[in-house]
C-alpha cells in the first residue's frame, strides 16, 4: 500500500480547505508560515504500513509526534538537523503547521432529526 494523505486520497496531504480553493494556494504564502503553506502538507505522509498509521515526515520513519516532541522538550531545530541530518529545517516547520491544523481542526455534531 502507498503512502496516503491524511484525508485518505493518494499523493500528498492537500492545504486545508479553510485556506480557500487550491488553485489559488499553489502560488500563495500561508500568512503565519516561512514558506509556501502547501509545502507543509506535502511533507506529512500517511501509511498505515508505516510507523502505524502516524503521520510521518516525508514518508520516513520520523513521526510528526516525534519531532513536536523533541521541540517541546527544549531542542532547537538547529540541534534537530544536527542529530537528525536527512531532516530539513522546512520538515520541521511543516510538523509544527500540521499540528497546529488539527489541533484547531473541530468536529461539529450534526443534530439528529426527532
Amino acid at each position: 500500500m502507498t503512502a496516503q494523505s491524511v484525508t485518505g486520497t493518494p499523493a500528498h496531504v492537500q492545504a486545508p480547505s479553510s485556506f480557500g480553493d487550491s488553485d489559488a494556494n499553489e502560488s500563495c504564502l500561508h500568512p503565519f508560515s516561512a514558506y509556501h503553506f502547501g509545502m507543509a502538507f506535502e511533507r506529512i505522509t500517511v501509511d498505515p504500513n508505516r510507523m502505524g498509521g502516524v503521520p510521518c515526515i516525508r514518508d520516513l520513519r520520523v513521526t510528526v509526534g516525534m519531532v513536536l516532541g523533541q521541540l517541546a522538550g527544549g531542542r532547537t531545530i538547529e540541534e534537530m538537523l544536527a542529530d537528525y541530518p536527512y531532516l530539513e529545517r522546512a520538515d520541521v516547520l511543516a510538523a509544527l503547521e500540521y499540528a497546529s491544523v488539527v489541533v484547531n481542526e473541530r468536529e461539529v455534531p450534526v443534530a439528529r432529526p426527532a
